[in-house]
């Protein structure tokens, strides 16, 4: 008796059974392929066997874009105290930087919140 195994590697893994024992070989893609159309599972080697059809958009990796990046420089004073509340808090400095802006941009204008270069 014989059965085929795919590895979770993708390797294919023939196994026979003989008289005390079981043999166990490797068969190449083209092999396995060969060997489940002629046991009757051409459905199986269809499902292994047939190219993936070519996406139209490859999938990005990761968490979805937030917003288009944007370049600011902290210096090294601003950039610690950023990275401090991103560690106590633990997020990402970008994250802290987005929740900074919007606590910023969120409170109640007061006189001195007003005031500014110019004012």
């Amino acid at each position: 008796m014989q059965s085929l195994y795919r590895t979770s590697l993708g390797r294919w893994v023939l196994r026979e059974d003989q008289a005390n024992a079981s043999v166990y070989r490797f068969l190449s893609p083209a092999a396995a392929q060969s060997w489940l159309t002629r046991h009757g599972l051409p459905d199986v080697a269809a499902r292994f066997f047939t190219p993936r059809a070519a996406r139209t958009r490859p999938r990005k990796a990761g968490r979805p874009e937030v917003g288009g990046p944007v370049a600011v420089r902290l210096g090294v004073e601003l950039l610690t105290e950023v990275d401090n509340y991103a560690g106590a808090r633990h997020v990402s400095r970008a994250d802290a930087i987005r929740n900074l802006i919007k606590a910023a941009l969120t409170e109640t204008e007061s006189p001195t919140a007003m005031s500014g270069p110019g004012s």
